[in-house]
């Protein structure tokens, strides 16, 4: 099942340098947990799993200069942010790479 854009349920910003670590700032809890994330070149996307199989997008393109480094993630380090802006909590998911042929 295809859930709403993770940007529609909090603010998000996404951050990968040139050498692929990359992570994802929300506010506020999120409303489920993932067991991986992938990177969808075609659709140029980041794409959440969860346990169930339900896949959740982040609803922001990823392309240009982040598409490369982004090719080099291995994982994705995901962070809530408090009130204050400070780390609440993180979560460290698997990143992989959708290849269509």
């Amino acid at each position: 099942m295809s859930l709403r854009h993770l940007t529609e349920e909090m603010p998000v910003e996404f951050i990968v340098n040139d050498v692929g670590s990359a992570m994802l700032l929300h506010r506020g809890p999120l409303a489920r947990e993932y067991a991986w994330v992938q990177y969808d070149r075609d659709a140029t996307s980041l794409q959440f799993i969860t346990e169930h199989g339900d896949l959740q997008d982040l609803g922001m393109k990823i392309k240009g200069a982040f598409m490369k480094p982004l090719a080099k993630t291995k994982e994705l380090m995901m962070i809530e942010l408090g009130d204050d802006s400070r780390f609440k909590n993180v979560v460290f998911l698997k990143c992989t790479q959708v290849v269509c042929y």
